[in-house]
């Protein structure tokens, strides 16, 4: 006499009910996961940019420009509406770098920004006539924050805040 193999109907149904129950509960844990991975990624991202603005003012030994871009792409927009991306540029209009990625789903704040369309100017020793201060959220959730803050001296830091900037 053999054995039945198998599960039955009762087996599986209490093994889809404990995933179901499993999936519930790490759903949200997921969103916020996603949230915070997304919010880090473009700091970094906008780190980045500022950085190699600041390297390249000091190569070039002329001021380099990090502004949101046009909707054309070749040139600073005369807001700070970033949904176009952003570019890093010489104040003598060469292109250095091109960043198509809009900073979309984030709000985006800039204080302290030397001109009304810069969020920063490195002149060609790397320093910036003020500090600057661009603060990240997002959108729908406003415990998810990062500050970057650029030292006169031209150093870019960026640190998490509990409340969006």
């Amino acid at each position: 006499m053999r054995g039945n193999r198998g599960f039955t109907l009762i087996e599986l149904m209490v093994v889809c009910a404990v995933v179901a129950i499993l999936v519930g509960v790490a759903a949200p844990s997921l969103n916020h996961f996603v949230q915070t991975n997304r919010l880090s990624n473009e700091t970094n991202s906008l780190v980045s940019a500022l950085n190699l603005a600041r390297s390249e003012a000091i190569n070039l030994r002329s001021p380099v420009t990090v502004c949101a871009s046009n909707t054309a792409g070749d040139d600073c927009s005369t807001n700070n509406d970033f949904s176009n991306g952003l570019l890093v540029q010489s104040t003598d209009g060469l292109l250095i770098v091109k960043t198509q990625k809009p900073l979309d789903a984030l709000s985006f704040g800039v204080s302290g920004a030397s001109t009304a369309s810069a969020v920063v100017v490195f002149d060609s020793r790397g320093y910036v006539t003020a500090s600057n201060s661009i603060g990240l959220c997002v959108d729908d959730d406003t415990d998810l924050a990062r500050e970057i803050e650029i030292s006169p001296v031209g150093r870019v830091m960026a640190r998490e805040v509990n409340v969006c900037p």
